[in-house]
């Protein structure tokens, strides 16, 4: 069975809230849905949930939590989701990080976080690090610990997700995959010094590189071949909230069960497609069975592949 690690370190909870538009410098904007509901949250406890949804393994999360989350209840939540928490770092001094979410129609965002727990920790041991490791957005003392410990590890299947900092570079040939969207391409195109996507692309060797384009899909780079992968509709639209990260566990899910690198973006995008119709980066999370149904009408042939 492949052991699947999940690291990060930001956000526990978010709490979201729709608006009309985002604000100019200066404006007063209207939130369209009164809500004070946290809803579980974070990169890695969302695809780390998905991870466990979709492919029937559990993974085990490396992230750390403050002071009021063994009363928060959100361990056995996890739990239940079918993630392993026993690597998750205790912090008793600080509150968990938090994360405010404004989001306009399109799911253009802007968001406020708090750190809390996630800024100056480190993890307790190194030791279950999986064949699979994925380490998503914050680069911080948390993640650059687990990061310099593989590199280089030809053992260790790295996944580089929502990193787009100048200090992500050392590590892009030690990376397996990396699942970026297209602004957050553009600005790790302009750090390396290329004058466009394809540049980049081309410079990332034997690494698969996955870039999401929203409402426009999302694009496959892989020796030297470039294959753009269709939006899976949604039935509904109510929230954007991790469905970046849903995109990510469906890929990371059929790469683990031995599809090719197209077809673990269909998996991807058929995995957001359900993400987006309720509220919350872990609240729609989708069944393999279910995904499979969806996907049928996109793309039987793999459908055919995923026992």
């Amino acid at each position: 069975m492949p052991h699947i690690t999940v690291a990060g370190s930001a956000a526990v909870w978010d709490y979201i809230f729709p608006v009309d538009r985002l604000p100019e410098k200066g404006d007063i904007v209207s939130i369209t849905r009164d809500s004070d509901e946290a809803y579980p949250g974070g990169c890695a406890p969302n695809i780390a949930a998905g991870v466990a949804a979709l492919s029937g393994y559990r993974p085990n999360l490396y992230y750390p939590v403050g002071c009021e989350f063994q009363e928060s209840g959100l361990k056995d939540v996890w739990a239940e989701k079918g993630i392993d928490c026993s690597e998750l770092k205790y912090r008793s001094d600080v509150k968990s990080g938090y994360a405010w979410m404004f989001m306009q129609p399109d799911g253009s965002t802007m968001c406020f976080s708090y750190a809390g727990a996630a800024k100056g920790t480190v993890p307790a041991s190194l030791e279950r690090l999986g064949e699979w490791v994925v380490v998503t957005p914050m680069l911080n003392e948390f993640t650059l610990t687990i990061l310099k410990e593989i590199a280089g590890n030809k053992s260790k299947k790295l996944i580089l997700t929502g990193i787009c900092s100048e200090g992500i570079i050392e590590f892009l040939e030690s990376a397996y995959a990396v699942i970026i969207n297209i602004h957050e391409a553009k600005i790790l195109a302009d750090l390396k010094g290329y004058s466009s996507i394809d540049e980049l692309a081309d410079s990332m060797g034997e690494t698969i590189l996955y870039i999401t384009h929203g409402g426009n899909g999302s694009r496959v780079y892989y020796q030297g071949e470039s294959t753009p992968i269709p939006i899976v509709q949604a039935d509904k639209v109510l929230d954007f909230t991790g469905a970046g990260d849903a995109y990510t566990s469906g890929v990371v899910s059929g790469l683990v069960r031995g599809l090719t690198p197209v077809e673990a973006a269909y998996i991807g995008a058929t995995n957001s497609s359900f993400v987006v119709e309720d509220f919350g980066g872990q609240s729609n999370l989708p069944s393999l069975e279910l995904l499979k149904e969806r996907l049928a009408s996109y793309a039987p042939e793999i459908v055919a592949k995923v026992l």
